[in-house]
C-alpha cells in the first residue's frame, strides 16, 4: 500500500512540474500578475478605478517586488483532484463505499467554489464579501456532508460528547443531516483555516514549503495509523505541491494567489476530519499558522479597540505583523524563511512521533505555548534591531 502511495506521490510532482509552466503562460496571457504596491496603486489612481478598502489596505501591505503572475494554486489544486480521484477509483484497497461517496462530492463542491472564488479574485479584484461569502459556502457544503466529529477531546479534561443533538432536513431526494454542535465545531475550523493558511502565503513559498512539509509528515503519521486514505490525499497533495515549489521558491517566477491561499487550508482542514485522523496531530502540524494568525488577531484587535471599529473587521484587516514579515524586518533572507518554518515543521513532527497518542492534547497545548513565546520573541527580536520601523515604513524586502 504504501508503495501505491508514493506512486501517486510522484505522479502528483511530475504533473504539477510539468503544468505550472503553462499555467503561468495562462496568467501572463490574462494579466493576472501581482504588480508591486508603488507600481498597482499609480495604475489603480491613472485609470480611475476605486476597490474596496480592504482590498486597498492589503495592496498597500504587499512587499515590493518584480511583477510575477498569479493563478498558482490552479496548478497543485486541479493536480490533487485529478489524481486523487484517478486514484481512489483504481485502487483496490482504499476503497470509499457507495454509502460515503456523497459526502465526497460535498467535499470536492466545497473545493470548487474556493477555487473559482480564487481565479475570480485574481484577475477581478473581488471586494471582500465576495471572498468571505465563499469560505462560507465552501465550509457550509462540507458541513452538509455526514463527516463529523463525534467528541471533544480536551487537554487535562475529560472527552465531551458532542453528537447527541441531530437535525435532518429534506431537500427533494437529498437528505441533510446536521450534527448541531458538531457541525459549528467544524464550520469555525474550517473558516479559521481557510484565513490561517492564506495569510502565511506572504512570501516566496513560505506556505507551501511549512505545507508540504507538514502534509509529508501526516502521511507517515495516516498511513501508521492504518488511515490510507488520509495517507493518499496527503501524498497527492504534498506531491502537486512539490513540483509547484519549483517555480515558487525564491525569486518566484509565479505565486498561489487567491486560486491556492484560501483553497489550501480548507483541504487541510478537512483532512482531520475526512480521514478521521487525531485532529490534535494536525492542529500541531499547523501550529504556525495557527498560532500566528491568532497572535496578529490579537494585536488588530487591540488596534481596533482604539479606534472604537466594530471588532468582526479584525479578520478583514491587512498588516505587516506576521511571522514572515518579522523576519524579514529582522533581515532574515527571504529564500532563508520557507526554510526556518519547514524545519520547525518538522521538528515539531518527529517530536509528535515520539508522544503517546493520548497526551497529544496536552502536547498541543505545549506547543502552541512554546510556538507562541517564539513568535513574540522574533517580534521582540526585529524591533530591538531598529529595523522593523523602518521595514514598516519603507515597504522593502531583502
Amino acid at each position: 500500500m504504501l508503495g501505491y502511495i508514493l506512486l501517486f506521490f510522484l505522479v502528483a510532482t511530475l504533473c504539477s512540474l510539468l503544468l505550472t509552466p503553462w499555467i503561468i503562460k495562462l496568467a501572463y496571457a490574462f494579466d493576472v500578475v501581482r504588480y508591486p504596491p508603488s507600481y498597482y496603486l499609480k495604475r489603480l489612481k491613472a485609470k480611475g478605478i476605486s476597490i474596496d478598502p480592504f482590498k486597498l489596505e492589503a495592496a498597500k501591505r504587499r512587499l515590493e517586488k518584480p511583477p510575477t503572475p498569479e493563478w498558482g494554486g490552479i496548478t497543485y489544486i486541479v493536480v490533487f483532484l485529478l489524481i486523487s480521484a484517478i486514484g481512489l477509483l483504481i485502487s483496490k484497497q482504499i476503497n470509499l463505499g457507495a454509502e460515503v461517496l456523497m459526502d465526497y462530492i460535498w467535499w470536492g463542491f466545497g473545493i470548487l467554489v474556493l477555487l473559482i472564488n480564487g481565479i475570480l479574485d485574481d484577475k477581478f479584484e473581488l471586494p471582500s464579501f465576495a471572498q468571505i461569502f465563499a469560505y462560507i459556502l465552501a465550509s457550509l457544503l462540507f458541513v452538509f456532508s455526514n463527516f463529523s466529529v463525534a467528541q471533544v477531546n480536551l487537554p487535562f479534561l475529560e472527552n465531551i460528547a458532542i453528537d447527541q443533538y441531530i437535525l435532518k432536513l429534506s431537500l427533494g431526494s437529498v437528505v441533510i443531516t446536521l450534527n448541531i454542535w458538531s457541525d459549528l465545531i467544524i464550520f469555525a475550523f474550517l473558516l479559521y483555516m481557510i484565513m490561517a493558511l492564506k495569510v502565511q502565503a506572504g512570501t516566496d513559498a513560505v506556505m507551501e514549503t511549512n505545507t508540504f512539509v507538514a502534509l509529508l509528515l501526516l502521511l507517515f503519521i495516516s498511513y501508521k495509523s492504518g488511515l490510507y486514505t488520509t495517507a493518499f490525499l496527503a501524498s497527492v497533495l504534498a506531491g502537486a505541491l512539490l513540483g509547484f515549489i519549483f517555480y515558487n521558491w525564491y525569486p518566484a517566477r509565479i505565486w498561489s494567489g487567491e486560486s491556492g491561499d484560501a483553497v489550501i487550508g480548507y483541504v487541510i482542514g478537512t483532512f482531520a476530519i475526512i480521514g478521521r485522523v487525531n485532529l490534535s496531530a494536525v492542529l500541531i502540524l499547523f501550529a504556525i499558522p495557527i498560532v500566528d494568525f491568532a497572535y496578529v488577531l490579537l494585536k488588530r484587535l487591540k488596534r481596533v479597540l482604539k479606534t472604537h471599529k466594530k471588532v468582526w473587521l479584525i479578520f478583514k484587516m491587512s498588516d505587516r505583523n506576521h511571522l514572515h514579515h518579522r523576519l524579514l524586518a529582522a533581515n532574515i533572507k527571504e529564500s532563508y524563511i520557507p526554510i526556518i518554518e519547514g524545519i520547525y515543521t518538522l521538528a515539531l513532527g518527529v517530536s509528535l512521533y515520539f508522544v503517546p497518542r493520548y497526551l497529544r492534547n496536552e502536547f498541543l497545548v505545549v506547543v502552541y505555548l512554546i510556538t507562541f513565546f517564539v513568535i513574540v520573541l522574533v517580534d521582540f527580536w526585529a524591533r530591538r534591531r531598529g529595523s522593523f520601523q523602518d521595514y514598516m515604513s519603507t515597504n522593502k524586502t531583502r
